[in-house]
């Protein structure tokens, strides 16, 4: 008898995604139930297409509460032959007092099952970006837990509350997705919401690093230096990179970092390391694929970048003159307490809330307004 396998799963390295996919990839068939989906999970997660290509066969449940999920995204897996969607319609459509709220993805192969229960949704931040926590299990299609699953599912399935997406759903609900995110962002316009917003963000980041306590605080601070291009995506993504694990792994968890950038020849923004070193060679930065990386928390961007040049009189660890540009000819330098000190300090005084810089929505991949 096949034994049984249990393993914990989490975003800070090997990610719930690429479990994910490492299971759809030996599966001929899948169920998989979510609170929310979004087109982002699907871009994240390659292997599904690949799954569907090849006749696997799907059942995909996605919650509609908080009106979160993405219906062209399902219609999109919807279209490959093999494939069921549903919504279940059980919380705020019928003014319930539940929410939808699963998040379990079950593979099945002729001799394996495996199945992933956890908190992660099927978007990008649930399957990669996200803080998450899931259980993989592992073993033979009898094995008790493994049946428990397969029926919890079934249960979710089958439920009155589980249907294919009528076309007065469909109307209706892209109708009210929209107004409420037109709403939120009429909201952000609003001055008292947008300064509100502002204190928010400089609140938080005043908690994990108190003003006139980094010259003196425990761990690291870290000068990133890059591209504008790759900033971009770094802050995006909260994701650093380096071509050697040499290069990177004195960062730890815990650790500040302070991100310059080439061309600007600026000072732009700042946050803590929150995670430790993990191997990813998938492509994301356009000038290489940097697979040792690590996560961030981004806690205050300046707005507009902060010059940098006239910072030297005061830094101690960069050469006056022309020659202070070499050094800064590395990925990352670890900074003098007292230069850190200052330059955060700079960043500060020139934040701005932090936003997707890809969408008019302020949280718009798991949750948003109203959302637990």
């Amino acid at each position: 008898m096949t034994s049984m396998s249990t393993r914990l799963l989490d975003n800070d390295g090997r990610s719930i995604g690429v479990a994910l996919g490492e299971c759809l990839e030996v599966s001929d068939t899948a169920d998989i139930a979510v609170a929310f989906a979004r087109r982002s999970g699907l871009e994240e997660l390659d292997a599904l297409p690949r799954f569907q290509g090849r006749g696997g066969r799907l059942r995909f449940l996605a919650g509609t509460d908080f009106r979160q999920t993405d219906l062209d995204m399902l219609d999109r897996i919807e279209e490959a032959e093999g494939t069921e969607v549903r919504v279940n319609i059980s919380g705020e459509a019928m003014e319930g007092r539940r929410s939808f709220h699963p998040k379990v993805y079950v593979c099945r192969s002729a001799e394996r099952v495996s199945a992933i229960v956890g908190s992660a949704n099927f978007t990008r931040g649930g399957l990669r970006a996200n803080v998450e926590t899931a259980v993989l299990l592992s073993g033979p299609h009898d094995a008790p837990v493994l049946e428990e699953v397969a029926s919890l599912f079934n249960r979710y399935w089958t439920s009155p509350f589980s249907r294919p997406v009528s076309p007065p759903l469909r109307e209706a609900y892209r109708f009210v997705q929209e107004a409420r995110g037109q709403a939120y962002r009429e909201a952000l316009r609003m001055g008292d919401v947008k300064h509100a917003e502002a204190r928010l963000r400089e609140a938080v980041a005043d908690l994990m690093v108190p003003p006139g306590a980094l010259a003196t605080a425990t761990g690291r601070t870290w000068l990133l230096v890059t591209n504008a291009t790759n900033f971009k995506l770094c802050v995006e993504e909260a994701t650093w990179g380096n071509s050697t694990k040499a290069g990177i792994e004195k960062m730890k968890a815990g650790d500040r970092a302070i991100f310059y950038v080439k061309g600007l020849h600026a000072i732009a923004a700042c946050g803590l390391v929150s995670s430790g070193v993990y191997e990813d060679h998938r492509p994301f930065w356009p000038d290489g694929s940097y697979p040792y990386r690590l996560r961030l928390h981004i806690l205050l961007r300046a707005d507009p970048a902060v010059e940098f040049k006239p910072l030297l009189q005061s830094l101690k660890g960069f050469p006056k003159g022309k020659s202070w540009g070499t050094a800064l000819q590395t990925s990352q330098k670890e900074l003098d307490p007292a230069d850190a000190a200052l330059l955060w300090e700079a960043v500060r005084r020139a934040a701005a809330p932090v936003r997707r810089l890809d969408s008019g929505l302020y949280a718009a991949e798991d949750g948003g307004p109203g959302a637990p």
